[in-house]
């Protein structure tokens, strides 16, 4: 029997592993894709990452594309580049970050199991079981569900809302062939308020663009595909900087409405985006996804050590809603999302002032590289911004403003009822 058995090896489980294989526990992961393989995602690989993780990052430099300049679009066409050389970020795909992530928790001495589905987690009075597709049953006496938005184990046990795709996002992604970006290029491109909550992007990363949309299921009004050509072909900026032919489209959910309120059960951890943890603003998630494994780590180390099992998650659920770069986040950037978002006419306003204002534009790298804790964003937000612009946020979203300035509000993403424990989803279920 396993000591603990880390379901998913993307970030977040290969973190938790990791860190526990250094530790002596006898851990077992479990992924059902093989490793290299492609995640859905923009490819964003923010500074704190290297800030708190550097030593796991072990990607040859021709993979990495540093981000030293973003372009902001907003909705009417409007554009400010924001520089963000003074940060280390990185444009690196997915296929070799999460691979080097697992190596470094096999390295370890984590025992990875790869193409293998799970299809249930059953918890008992002295183990966790975990079923697999093949048939097998693997048990352990903690588990750590990091199996994505998707998770099998969170709905296994309950504590997935029955609204958590519907009321989440979903993104369209296309990897479109291109060169390495030049000098003076925008390796970031955001094209802000596209469709509701949530923005188009361009990465450029070495060999390919990554052209995206992330925003609220409900916001689609064609199929997800279809808009993301739409925005390809017919947007007047976007549209100059796309050559389409060989590209892929591939889709998510991503869970961008907040963490889930309970996060643990007798024997078992949520993390990453199992857990709901992709910031509220931006929609990224691998620095929290990794944070997430991290601190779901420390606790079932002290839960095996003294055999206080809930004493120690319920002390990991605590920690995630306080910590100022997770809970905090999660709960501002929500905010601020619903505020700015509420009117294509606020980011107008705002891109207009920030190209006269560089203190306005660098507070706009700052709020979307998250360089600083939300709430001291959000103080220097109501400073710095001008009168007039006050005025017509406080017009446009008078309850949100006061919301963002008294602090008030939870991370938690608005569930509804339980998910079904039997409902295996795809992505093919978008």
């Amino acid at each position: 029997m396993y000591d603990a058995i880390v379901v998913g090896a993307g970030p977040s489980g290969s973190s938790a592993a990791r860190i526990l294989a250094e530790k002596g526990f006898k851990v077992l992961a479990l992924d059902s894709a093989r490793f290299p393989r492609l995640k859905v995602c923009g490819g964003g690989i923010g500074w704190r990452v290297f800030r708190d993780y550097r030593g796991l990052v072990d990607v040859p430099e021709e993979y990495r594309v540093r981000a030293n300049i973003s372009l902001f679009v907003s909705p009417s066409g409007y554009t400010v580049e924001v520089s963000a050389s003074d940060l280390e970020g990185y444009l690196i795909p997915r296929t070799a970050f999460d691979h080097s992530l697992v190596r470094a928790a096999v390295n370890a001495g984590a025992e990875l199991r790869e193409g293998v589905t799970v299809t249930g987690v059953v918890e008992e009075d002295s183990k966790v079981r975990v079923f697999t597709k093949s048939g097998e049953v693997v048990e352990g006496s903690v588990a750590i569900g990091a199996d994505g938005v998707y998770s099998v184990v969170a709905r296994s046990l309950g504590l997935q809302p029955a609204n958590w795709l519907r009321d989440n996002a979903f993104c369209p992604v296309a990897y479109v062939p291109a060169s390495r970006p030049g000098s003076g290029e925008h390796e970031l491109e955001f094209y802000l308020g596209f469709m509701g909550e949530g923005y188009a992007w361009i990465f450029r990363h070495y060999d390919h663009l990554n052209v995206g949309i992330g925003t609220l299921r409900k916001n689609y009004t064609v199929p997800p595909d279809k808009a993301l050509y739409d925005f390809m072909k017919n947007n007047p900026i976007a549209s100059r900087k796309i050559k389409l032919g060989g590209e892929s489209v591939k889709s998510r959910y991503i869970p961008y409405n907040g963490m889930l309120r309970r996060l643990y059960s007798r024997r078992v951890l949520l993390v990453g985006d199992a857990g709901g943890f992709v910031n509220t603003l931006t929609g990224e998630g691998i620095w929290m996804a990794m944070k997430t494994g991290e601190l779901a780590a420390e606790a079932v180390t002290k839960a095996l050590e003294t055999g206080e099992l809930l004493k120690n998650f319920r002390s990991y659920q605590r920690r995630v809603e306080t910590h100022p770069e997770i809970g905090e986040e999660l709960k501002y950037g929500r905010i601020l999302r619903d505020m700015f978002f509420s009117s294509p006419r606020l980011f107008d306003e705002y891109i207009l002032r920030a190209r006269e204002d560089q203190k306005l534009a660098k507070l706009l790298g700052d709020l979307v590289f998250a360089r600083k804790p939300y709430p001291e964003l959000v103080r220097q937000l109501a400073r710095e911004l001008p009168l007039a612009l006050t005025s017509k946020v406080l017009a446009s979203a008078p309850v949100k403003s006061i919301q963002l300035l008294l602090g008030y509000g939870d991370p938690y993403f608005p569930g509804e009822g339980v998910a079904s424990r039997c409902t295996y989803y795809t992505e093919s279920s978008a």
